[in-house]
């Protein structure tokens, strides 16, 4: 067992009470690209790295096909956005009636955008999400796992946000497990990776597919094509 999969065994058993042990892959795995709706936002960097992941363990003699996930429109990001809002505006209403003075801009946005989100566009979105998860569970009969963007690209610069979740509000939507895998550096010298996407409630099979994908990436080497940002 590597180090990294012992790490990994321990905050699962931490986070979850699971067993912390997770036996070995019993054999290959199916892996699908899915680029999502959003695929061009991210950076030119990002979406390099995961092609030339998808090719390299292409390279590694596990198959890697590509498929569409959700309605080309994002509409299954606006469903996650709609349902996140109308939810935490009102888990949230008594903290942001009496002390919205120690409530973030992001969290009063938040809750001021799910104030204007009606019950039926809740219900809508809802209705949206429940088809969707039904769904994936035949695309993971035919995959093991999804590999995708984890974000944009590299951290933005300074401490005022954490960047954007574009790329995870899809799979926090549909119930999904993940894992990011940092595998390289972008051009400004900051972490770069991908996103594995399992099937509802197989976390472990996830964890499993991750440890093979991950021991495979260790000779892996990424020479992105766009030049640096001037600092």
């Amino acid at each position: 067992m590597s180090a990294n999969q012992a790490i990994l065994n321990i905050y699962r058993h931490t986070l979850s009470g699971a067993c912390a042990e997770i036996p070995p892959l019993p054999g290959r795995i199916s892996v699908a690209l899915a680029k999502t709706p959003h695929w061009e936002m991210a950076d030119a960097s990002q979406r390099q790295l995961v092609e030339d992941v998808c090719g390299y363990l292409e390279g590694h003699q596990i198959d890697v096909s590509q498929i569409d996930v959700g309605p080309s429109d994002g509409a299954l990001t606006q469903a996650q956005i709609a349902i996140m809002s109308y939810e935490g505006c009102r888990s949230l209403s008594a903290e942001f009636e009496n002390f919205p003075h120690l409530m973030s801009d992001q969290i009063k946005a938040l809750i001021e955008q799910g104030q204007k989100t009606t019950h039926a566009a809740y219900l809508e979105a809802t209705e949206l999400a429940d088809i969707w998860q039904r769904k994936m569970r035949s695309v993971f009969k035919d995959y093991d796992v999804l590999i995708t963007p984890s974000a944009r690209g590299e951290a933005p610069k300074g401490l005022d946000s954490t960047g954007d979740p574009i790329f995870n509000r899809v799979w926090t939507l549909l119930k999904l497990p993940c894992i990011h895998l940092p595998v390289a550096l972008g051009p400004n010298g900051l972490p770069l990776g991908v996103q594995l996407i399992g099937a509802f409630n197989q976390d472990d099979a996830l964890i499993q597919a991750a440890h093979y994908i991950q021991e495979i990436l260790t000779e892996f080497e990424f020479i992105p094509n766009r030049q640096p940002e001037e600092l």
